[in-house]
């Protein structure tokens, strides 16, 4: 089966594009549904994240049959999906649970990341995603998630 690329519903709503001093942060909660997915290169889009803000923190939860071994990871993309670095290393949904709940942190991770694209770059946005790397295919999947940036540079 040819690469599955989904989408979840943050990934086309509106992104805050300049989160000040605060912190913004996007949610996502997605079902597979009847489409299958989880064999190498397929991916869910979660979210964009704007240029020049640093993403601070990260979880995600993962739930599919509990038959079906998965080993995937979360990407940051841009706009031509080219990766810009791996934002959860790569994880395994285990067979036996079906059960992933992973929070970004540590050496293998790569949070905190400042996001900076280039001033001349068509699309000011990177592509957050969960990309799998090995797997069976399954159509009772979810996951949800939350991914959290902010903007510091107009701090004092």
């Amino acid at each position: 089966m040819a690469a599955a690329t989904l989408t979840a519903t943050p990934f086309n709503s509106t992104m805050i594009r300049d989160p000040g001093v605060w912190a913004a942060e996007v949610s996502f909660d997605f079902n597979t549904g009847a489409t299958k997915l989880g064999t190498a290169s397929d991916a869910v889009m979660l979210a964009k994240i704007p240029s020049g803000v640093e993403i601070t923190g990260m979880w995600i939860r993962y739930t599919t049959k509990s038959d079906t071994q998965q080993i995937a990871r979360v990407d940051l993309l841009d706009a031509s999906g080219t990766l810009l670095c791996n934002v959860i290393a790569t994880f395994t949904v285990s067979a036996t649970s079906g059960i992933a709940l992973v929070q970004a942190g540590g050496a293998a991770n790569s949070i905190p990341y400042k996001l900076s694209l280039s001033d001349d770059a068509a699309l000011q946005y990177a592509r957050l995603a969960l990309v799998f790397v090995s797997g069976s295919e399954t159509v009772s999947a979810s996951l949800a998630g939350v991914v959290r940036y902010s903007r510091n540079s107009k701090l004092p």
